[in-house]
């Protein structure tokens, strides 16, 4: 029997994950934003004086997989479950099959919105209600309908294991060395510092390695506030300047305006449509070429600066 708890977050969601685990390989494909404490997470949940990171590794048993990392902010005492429960609920690009035995639950398959379109489906025609979860029973092998979206399931032929990061010789916040098998994220109970990892493993990979590269959760945001910090500024038109010609990790991620992938000009003219309030595809509005800022673009950008400090 699912709970159902009563949380303030984005979302709310009746799930609790908890699961037995072993050690998990984690690592990421691309260069992205990686995750080597807190200060480098960049989507953080929940508040509170205590802080944790969770971390979701899509294929575990590969040393070329994508996993991305959120924070949980919490006071008085919460589990790795309230810590799962916060992220499936806050970020809408997650997606949960859950279901439950006994007093324990389980995650059957987790997916994630890696095309950025908005949309999630799987091949099987399983309907997620508002919060991103589907209660059903144990499943294998069901597909994304957008081959670039995230997804991994199964109860016989793989599993989601947990894992907790080793905190030994470690300072407060800092990423793990090596992971631990874990007792499962319902008898979890967290303390300031810790981090969890939920990876897919399938039955066949015997492989047991620690994780590495993690890579930040991007936080959604406005068009054109590539910095997350809730103002299309000078800032934003930095990140994509220095950041032009690079491919992220995923789209959406960083400077990409056009969720394409890649930093080019076009994420230029997404900032500078939010900026101005122009359009995107107003004529006569100029592309700068690489590494060189237009006269009247220099006089912009001064006088935001300058209204800001006043």
């Amino acid at each position: 029997m699912i709970r159902i708890l009563q949380k303030k977050f984005v979302r709310n969601m009746s799930g609790i994950v908890s699961l037995s685990g072993v050690i998990l390989f984690m690592t990421a494909s691309a260069a992205g934003a990686p995750v080597g404490s807190f200060d480098d997470i960049k989507y953080w949940v929940g508040t509170g004086e205590n802080s944790a990171a969770l971390a979701l590794d899509w294929d575990g048993h590969s040393g070329q997989d994508d996993s991305l990392t959120w924070g949980f902010r919490w006071d008085g005492t919460a589990t790795g479950e309230d810590m799962l429960l916060a992220v499936l609920q806050s970020d809408p690009r997650l997606h949960a099959k859950l279901g439950g035995f006994g007093n324990q639950i389980a995650v059957f398959g987790i997916g994630y919105d890696a095309s950025g379109d908005g949309q999630f489906d799987l091949d099987d025609g399983t309907l997620f209600d508002e919060f991103g979860i589907a209660q059903t029973s144990p499943a294998d092998g069901s597909q994304p309908l957008n081959t670039s979206d995230w997804y991994s399931e199964g109860w016989f032929l793989g599993y989601w294991y947990h894992a907790i990061g080793s905190t030994t010789n470690a300072m407060i916040g800092e990423a793990p060395g090596e992971w631990l098998p874990g007792s499962g994220l319902s008898a979890r109970t967290l303390s300031h510092g810790d981090w969890d990892s939920l990876a897919y493993k399938n039955t066949t990979d015997a492989v047991l390695a620690a994780a590495s590269d993690l890579n930040a959760a991007e936080e959604t945001t406005q068009p054109g506030d590539y910095n997350r910090n809730g103002q299309i500024d000078a800032g934003d038109f930095t990140l994509w300047r220095d950041r032009l010609g690079a491919t992220e990790l995923l789209p959406g991620f960083g400077a990409d305006g056009d969720f394409n992938g890649v930093i080019e000009n076009n994420d230029y003219d997404v900032w500078l449509a939010a900026f101005s309030g122009q359009s995107a595809t107003q004529p006569n509005v100029p592309e700068p070429a690489t590494g060189i800022i237009l006269p009247w673009m220099v006089a912009i950008l001064f006088f935001t600066y300058r209204r800001n400090e006043t």
